[in-house]
């Protein structure tokens, strides 16, 4: 994953109070910096303001006095004075940091229509596109009307205007705003930085201070902004040398942050109980909010926080509190706030997971519980056979004798026996159920309590997709089948025609939904023939049945790239350029299975298909690849020396969502499966080598220096090419093979798609492509197979250099 990306990071968990005084090791020399400056010192000699006491906007007042974005008079900040059009943009041009005053400003001509100081500033807002050509005729001077800056606003956060804006604002008063508004601020509420009162926006009031402070305080961790912010805890205060003072922070979310001034030269803001005061005023175990710019700290804000840390077991979820008895029989109860995060075993989960009896550890935030992990590694009653747990699998058989249910689970390891009985917990779609429930071919993760409790079984959500389309409904057999013409088949991020005609099975489990909700199966044809759907599609022998279906609602955009940014409370996420929301009527699919969408991985991969609707773009299909095995790594290196049983390599980079991460230069030792194929691609022609052949090499070093890629399996090299040049000239491409591959290992690819390691996205290069696949390892799951036994139609996912494949891996 890139640092961007990294960046990005939603700040998720919450440490103990005891932490904050923990001695930790020195580390110092790794941890990021961010400085006073002389500005911030400046701040300091304010007193504050004193018609801001007990204002409804005085805690975003200091803040954007602290941020040096707006300024007070005389030791007035004049919360309910309308603001000028020119103050305004100055304020926004300040938050974008991209004022330009130069000698080419003070040169020329003042505009006539802004003051002196404002000139600068409203060129500024003019080039950075807050200003059309229309508005940049008007009277800077002259006091902004509310619909003006938020207009101004949502230009400066780069959003996209929302179309069919009017039907998106419910406000009383939405006809009053003007037309070529409208779309600005229907985007500003669909993102929920403005809101209104009573119902009302008030567009053409004026927009006074104090709610221009509050615009402010409310946008500042847009990502236009370029902001940093994080929290965290005061851990350390020392002084370096003769005069440097580090205020070492330590977040949420582990990274260690150092805040240096220089007493006397430069300092940052504190803002504390509504006052601004130095850095010196900081203790230890303060707990605080940095906002940064660059490297510079703009402030700092205290908090009051009471956190508190509790490990034992859940004795109750109920009435909106959780209930968890620790050792020696105490039961601490906390508020559960809508979404607090949950987490099994290290997997995301939710609240509903969570049986009475699993234990738990929990941190709360003022008696609010903030975060709950749950673990199930336990002793496993002896049903034998299991040696790490959870156990995950596929049920293969299902028999009941005498009330005892006996399910065989097809695993990685084999196949295991699990014995249940009626009170054993299964949980099936959000819902405790009979082991009845279980049907052969779920997937199930098995898990166990102390000491004779009762084994706890989840079943994976969703079910197996083999095919995601879209196409028009045009006919149905009532409550059997629906027709669906001019279909196209879902191919990593575009549309590619299929059949004319396609007959699909649905029943009383197929979901349904349009853009206002689930909708009853029965209707569907009835009230929404002739139109555009999307599907999810299994099979059920050889005819297609639908698992999920989506009425397309508006125009399409299609995207891919890393997940962004998630906000999971309110179903918003960004994708590469687009800002979509998210709902239950999502497919959501990873792999191959249809999930809910609060299973996706944030910071990773993924295909998106949005639609435009009355509420703003939302997801269609996110489509969540995962291109290998999660038992294997690809990596690459430089061969730095051969053992007697391992091989050691350096400028190692490993390959994760289709990026290689950056080269260690740290040298590592790989052991190497007997059984491993290993492919000698330095010779004309390449060859296969054993095990032996290469620790042979040990003595005659002919592979020293040389380029490796291989595939390890549990830490252990179980394929490797080894090859002559550098390693920065491959490519990872997607594409469908065409025909059977010919003797000589060549193959055609079509359908094609890079990657980019820039733009970290996938692309449509080459139409087709033909491969040299004689020296290449093959691989299908974790099996090892010939370039003779691919069929035409298989997807690949390739490592190449050029027209030379080192791996491909075939597509489920």
């Amino acid at each position: 994953m890139s640092a961007i990306k990294a960046g990005k990071k939603i700040l998720a968990v919450m440490l103990s109070v005891l932490a904050v005084f923990v001695c930790f090791e020195d580390s110092k020399a790794g941890n990021l910096e961010y400085f006073g400056s002389s500005r911030g010192l400046s701040l300091l000699n304010s007193t504050g303001f004193s018609d801001t006491a007990d204002h409804w906007a005085e805690a975003s007042i200091e803040r954007a006095f602290a941020m040096g974005i707006m300024v007070g008079e005389r030791g007035r900040f004049f919360p309910e004075r309308p603001v000028s059009r020119e103050e305004a943009l100055a304020v926004l041009v300040r938050m974008m940091g991209n004022i330009s005053i130069s000698s080419d400003n003070r040169g020329r001509p003042g505009n006539p229509n802004a003051s002196a100081w404002a000139t600068p500033y409203v060129d500024s807002a003019f080039r950075l596109g807050l200003l059309d050509r229309k508005e940049n005729q008007m009277d800077f001077k002259s006091t902004a009307k509310r619909e003006e800056v938020f207009t101004w606003a949502a230009r400066a956060l780069k959003i996209a205007p929302q179309s069919n804006a009017g039907d998106a604002l419910f406000f009383k008063d939405s006809a009053e705003i003007e037309r070529e508004r409208l779309p600005y601020i229907a985007a500003l509420v669909k993102k929920g930085i403005i809101g209104g009162w009573d119902g009302s926006l008030r567009p053409k009031d004026l927009m006074t201070r104090a709610e221009l402070a509050a615009l402010v305080d409310r946008i500042k961790g847009e990502k236009a902004f370029n902001l940093s912010m994080f929290r965290g805890w005061v851990n350390s205060i020392d002084r370096i040398g003769s005069s440097d003072v580090v205020y070492t922070v330590r977040t949420e979310d582990g990274p260690v942050y150092d805040l240096k001034v220089i007493p006397g030269k430069t300092d940052f803001p504190v803002i504390k109980k509504g006052r601004i005061y130095g850095s010196g005023t900081l203790k230890i175990g303060d707990y605080v909010e940095i906002v940064a710019k660059g490297n510079e700290v703009l402030y700092a804000e205290v908090s009051n926080y009471t956190v508190q840390k509790v490990s034992g077991e859940l004795s109750e979820l109920r009435d909106g509190r959780a209930y968890i008895k620790v050792d020696g029989g105490n039961i601490f109860t906390f508020e559960l706030p809508n979404f607090p995060e949950v987490y099994v075993d290290g997997k995301k989960a939710k609240v509903e997971d969570l049986l009475p009896g699993v234990e738990v550890t929990a941190w709360a935030v003022n008696d609010k519980l903030y975060r709950l992990e749950a673990r199930s590694f336990y002793e496993p009653m002896n049903q034998g056979g299991f040696s790490e747990l959870p156990l995950e699998g596929t049920v293969k058989e299902i028999s009941v004798d005498e009330g005892v249910y006996e399910v065989v689970v097809s695993s990685r390891g084999g196949e295991k026996s699990l014995l249940l009985s009626p009170s054993d917990a299964v949980l099936k779609d959000g819902l405790r159920v009979s082991p009845s429930a279980l049907k052969p071919g779920d997937k199930i993760a098995v898990y166990y309590g102390n000491e004779g409790r009762s084994v706890r079984v989840e079943v994976a959500k969703g079910g197996r997709v083999y095919r995601l389309v879209k196409g028009r409904i045009s006919g149905e057999i009532p409550g059997e089948y629906l027709l669906i013409s001019d279909v196209e088949e879902f191919y990593y991020g575009t549309f590619r025609p299929a059949e004319d005609l396609l007959e699909v099975r649905i029943d009383g489990i197929t979901q349904v939904f349009t853009e206002w909700g689930r909708t009853d199966i029965e209707q569907l044809a009835s009230s929404y023939g002739g139109s555009d759907v999307y599907l999810a599609l299994a099979y059920e022998g050889n005819m297609p049945k639908a698992v999920k279906i989506l009425v397309k609602s508006g125009d399409e955009y299609l995207e891919n790239g890393f997940i962004e940014k998630v906000r999971w409370s309110t179903g918003e996420m960004a994708v590469g350029d687009l800002e979509v929301l998210f709902d239950e009527s999502t497919i959501a699919v990873v792999g191959n299975s249809l999930v809910t969408t609060d299973y996706l991985e944030e910071d990773a991969g993924v295909f998106l298909v949005a639609n435009k609707g009355a509420s703003g773009s939302k997801a269609a299909i996110v489509y969540q690849p995962k291109f290998l095995d999660p038992s294997l790594k690809v990596i690459k290196g430089q061969v730095y020396e051969i053992g007697s049983d391992s091989i050691s390599l350096r400028y190692k980079s490993e390959l994760k969502e289709s990026l290689w991460s950056s080269e260690e230069r740290k040298t590592e030792k790989l052991n190497i499966y007997d059984d491993a194929v290993i492919v000698d691609a330095t010779l004309k022609v390449p060859k296969v080598i054993s095990k032996e052949e290469l620790l042979w090499d040990r003595y005659e070093e002919k592979y020293s220096g040389k380029s490796v890629y291989a595939v390890l399996e549990d830490g252990k090299i179980l394929a490797m090419v080894i090859k002559d040049g550098g390693r920065d000239d491959d490519t990872l491409s997607i594409g469908t093979l065409a025909e059977k591959p010919a003797v000589d290992g060549r193959m055609k690819l079509s359908n094609m798609l890079d990657y980019s390691q820039f733009s970290e996205k996938w692309n449509k290069s080459l139409s087709s492509l033909e491969l040299n696949a004689g020296g290449a390892v093959i691989m299908e799951g974790t099996e090892l197979i010939d370039v003779g036994d691919l069929k035409p139609g298989q997807i690949l996912y390739v490592v190449r250099e050029n027209n030379n494949c080192l791996f491909a891996f075939v597509q489920q």
